[in-house]
């Protein structure tokens, strides 16, 4: 008997191996990345609620979290024409696509305050 071809299963096992690495390591990656983009959707949207120049906020808070390619969940933001201090908790959520697994939701929250004496 003799081990001729043994080396080429021995290529293939580890390529495979390599592969499956990577393919983690870029999945990995990009749900870290998804997250860090709902993070700022979140925050850019909360502060888009509490802005002096705004009439609705929601309505703000939504079309900022969809210009960072997020949908908004929840506001709850200050009514229009409420006194100061203004105060926006926002929730929003990406959709990820994942290899292998579909799409995966990650969810951004952040808050933000607006107070016009602290100008």
């Amino acid at each position: 008997m003799t081990e001729r071809g043994s080396a080429s299963i021995l290529a293939v096992a580890v390529s495979t191996l390599v592969l499956l690495l990577g393919l983690s390591v870029v999945t990995a990656g990009g749900l870290v990345s998804a997250a860090f983009v709902a993070h700022t959707a979140a925050e850019a949207a909360a502060l888009a609620a509490v802005s002096p120049a705004v009439t609705d906020p929601i309505t703000a808070a939504r079309n900022v979290a969809a210009l960072n390619n997020a949908s908004l969940v929840t506001c709850r933001c200050p009514r229009p024409g409420s006194p100061p201090p203004w105060i926006a908790h926002v929730r929003v959520e990406k959709v990820v696509a994942v290899p292998f697994f579909g799409e995966m939701i990650v969810p951004g929250v952040a808050s933000a305050e607006f107070v016009p004496d602290g100008w």
